[in-house]
């Protein structure tokens, strides 16, 4: 049997300042490598407050985190937990950094340490496969919605991370946008990759491509 990826044991977390009001109660659950999994519910039902549990962006007050057997509360683990959960964050703007869509996608690699020559394949293929090659030379700031969220995709993904959170990836987007970035989650699902999807809604797209 697989041993989970992702393991949450009796979470609750409280913001500070907030008179300890628990914004998550006792939460638990399993994820298992290569599932596709969304975080349903509406706005300020804890839902990214969650997710962000689940990179190490925030540590539980109580109860454990634990990603592929690295437990978030450990200092130690935080930079190996970020290598293998990558998040991209609902508005493309706020994360997209470079001033060509080439340097997006080696920022991510330079952090690491990833060699040069290593960097200039991981760049051609992702963009291939993420359908931005004539995007390349492009400042993110001249695409479309779903082209900038398919560039954050593809930043976190080109430095190879086990686990990808999608904290509303579409709730910007016109129709054509989040048709996109679905079937790019699709292709991911195909790759293999665990997927974390975090939505107001399971949109009947969803369930057409086979989410």
């Amino acid at each position: 049997m697989k041993e989970p990826i992702i393991s949450v044991r009796g979470l609750r977390y409280s913001y500070p300042g907030s008179d300890d009001r628990l914004v998550l109660n006792d939460i638990s659950l399993e994820i298992f490598p290569g599932e596709v999994i969304a975080l349903l519910g509406a706005n300020g039902s804890g839902k990214s407050t969650l997710a962000r549990h689940l990179n190490g962006l925030l540590i539980p007050n109580e109860g454990q985190v634990v990603v592929a057997g690295l437990c978030t509360g450990a200092e130690t683990n935080v930079w190996e937990i970020r290598k293998k959960v990558g998040m991209v964050f609902q508005n493309p703007d706020n994360q997209l950094v470079a001033a060509l869509v080439e340097e997006e996608l080696a920022f991510g690699m330079e952090n690491l340490g990833v060699a040069p020559d290593i960097m200039k394949v991981r760049i051609k293929e992702m963009a291939k496969r993420m359908d931005l090659e004539r995007f390349l030379e492009f400042p993110p700031n001249r695409l479309s919605g779903g082209q900038k969220q398919r560039v954050a995709i593809a930043a976190v993904l080109v430095i190879e991370p086990d686990i990808l959170i999608l904290d509303e990836p579409t709730s910007m987007l016109d129709p054509a946008g989040r048709r996109e970035v679905m079937e790019q989650v699709a292709n991911l699902k195909k790759m293999g990759k665990t997927v974390i999807l975090v939505t107001m809604i399971w949109m009947r797209q969803q369930q057409r491509i086979g989410l």
